[in-house]
């Protein structure tokens, strides 16, 4: 019992010195929580990253759940921002092809070279930038069409009469050809991009803007669709 005393007695002395020596050292104070500061972020980064890089390829987690790995991913995909590369996303695991999976990684694949494409081309800045926020949100556009393309899939699991079933495929059908209408969109980007570096020349900058932001408009429309949808089989 007199051991245990006189270990805390001893851990309660320690302590102190250290807080007088820190108080006649101010800066040192500022400088040991940056450090803290610092260690805990890169913690939480490298706990985010290897969890999130384990189960990712190719930019994408396969899963039955959305939400999979929400907060690391959010923490991963933030320092992914900053380096300029595509967010880590979830596709649906199961009711959804490998073919048709395959269109978000080229997607992903393709938004890569548009950038690189971009930042050597003649393109205003102003211009850069409205260009990159279309680009930024193709691939949390599509990979939002495969899901509602899921839901729809698990919808025909259900006792629909057969009205509401041809509605269900109907939208289905849709939704595929919009998903590949993006991708062909994309697909002539980079070496377009790559042609205006060559010509020194910016003035397809706004058509492509304009190709971007209606593809991702195209894709979110397909989630009107679906609520309709939704909400003519409750009635």
């Amino acid at each position: 019992m007199n051991d245990e005393w006189g270990a805390v007695l001893g851990c309660g002395l320690v302590l102190a010195a250290f807080v007088c020596i820190l108080s006649q050292f101010p800066a040192l104070v500022l400088v040991l929580g940056v450090v803290i500061l610092l260690a805990t972020v890169g913690a939480v980064v490298g706990y985010s990253l290897n969890g999130v890089t384990s189960k990712a390829r190719n930019g994408f987690i396969k899963s039955d759940d959305p939400n999979t790995l929400a907060t690391r991913r959010a923490v991963i995909n933030g320092v992914r921002r900053i380096w300029r590369k595509p967010p880590i996303l979830v596709v649906p695991k199961s009711k959804i092809k490998p073919e048709e999976q395959e269109l978000a990684e080229r997607a992903n694949r393709l938004i890569v070279e548009i950038q690189a494409a971009l930042g050597k081309s003649p393109i205003s800045a102003e211009k850069k930038t409205i260009f990159m926020r279309q680009v930024r949100a193709v691939p949390l556009s599509i990979t939002e069409a495969l899901w509602r393309l899921y839901r729809l899939r698990r919808l025909q699991e259900l006792p629909y009469d057969k009205d509401n079933l041809q509605a269900v495929a109907d939208l289905e059908t849709k939704a595929l050809a919009t998903i590949q209408d993006s991708i062909n969109v994309l697909m002539p980007m980079p070496l377009s991009l790559m042609r205006l570096e060559i010509v020194q020349a910016d003035g397809s900058a706004d058509r492509f803007i304009a190709e971007l932001s209606e593809m991702n408009q195209r894709l979110r429309d397909q989630t009107d669709a679906y609520i309709e949808l939704q909400g003519r089989s409750v009635r």
